[in-house]
């Protein structure tokens, strides 16, 4: 590969700025998939979706109320999840499509385990560290081992989501670390997050990166960034927040400065 590749992600669509994002995307010929939230559709309405739609994005399904996976029983999550695969549907089909893309995140990247996204045990040893922190830095929840009900519901979770359609977009993952669960999962983890949801003002000052400045400086030094043997898989966020957004297109335009291509998603 020449450049280096990687697919744009984006939780938490529809806000009042997702339209400011399409357009400065567009305007850089940068695909993304965007996980879509009921609860975010209730308050700000699905105009905004149905443009990305239009324009060519894609998008996913985030669950109806952005609730832990953990925390709920295993009819409440499929009742989340069937809400916002037929609102999917349902926007593809007023835009003239007949099917839809079947792409899912689980909100907060709980899966149903807490924070043991995935089972660090089948990591390799020498990318354990790396992995547990890829998913638990900054993460508001416990890291207690997940109970043998949780186990049982995050499986049954991932045959359900199977059953509906729904596989990972992303080709070329070659990381060691990728191999196993996360490739094979029915739904989108990443392999890089931005962290931007560090500058929300309800965050800012907080955590370890504290401005723009140390953003760009994560993006620098994440040895995995660089490797251009394997495709990336970028987390960012679509927040309803004032000038929240204007960062993320600029952590963008940061990626596009080294050199990387932003991949399409599939086309229906």
């Amino acid at each position: 590969m020449s450049k280096l590749e990687a697919y744009l992600t984006i939780d938490d669509s529809p806000t009042p700025f997702t339209n400011y994002v399409l357009d400065a995307l567009a305007e850089r010929g940068v695909p993304a998939l965007f996980f879509i939230r009921g609860d975010m559709i209730k308050k700000y309405g699905d105009d905004s979706l149905r443009k990305a739609i239009r324009m060519g994005f894609t998008l996913g399904n985030h669950m109806a109320t952005h609730t832990r996976t953990s925390t709920m029983n295993f009819e409440d999550v499929k009742r989340e999840i069937k809400l916002m695969h037929d609102k999917i549907d349902e926007l593809y089909r007023a835009e003239g499509f007949k099917t839809s893309p079947k792409y899912f995140r689980f909100p907060h990247m709980d899966r149903g385990t807490g924070g043991h996204i995935i089972d660090y045990s089948l990591v390799p040893d020498q990318y354990r560290d790396f992995v547990i922190s890829l998913f638990t830095d900054g993460l508001n929840v416990t890291m207690a081992p997940p109970s043998l009900a949780q186990i049982e519901q995050k499986h049954k979770t991932q045959i359900y989501l199977e059953e509906l359609g729904y596989a990972q977009p992303f080709t070329n993952i070659t990381f060691p670390w990728f191999s196993r669960e996360m490739e094979t999962a029915a739904d989108c983890m990443y392999t890089f997050s931005t962290s931007d949801w560090v500058l929300l003002n309800r965050h800012l000052g907080k955590w370890p990166y504290k401005s723009m400045d140390d953003l760009k400086k994560k993006i620098d030094s994440d040895g995995s960034l660089g490797d251009k043997s394997s495709r990336h898989i970028i987390l960012a966020h679509d927040k309803d927040e004032n000038g929240f957004n204007q960062n993320v297109i600029g952590l963008v335009d940061c990626f596009l400065s080294k050199d990387f291509k932003f991949l399409p998603f599939e086309t229906i």
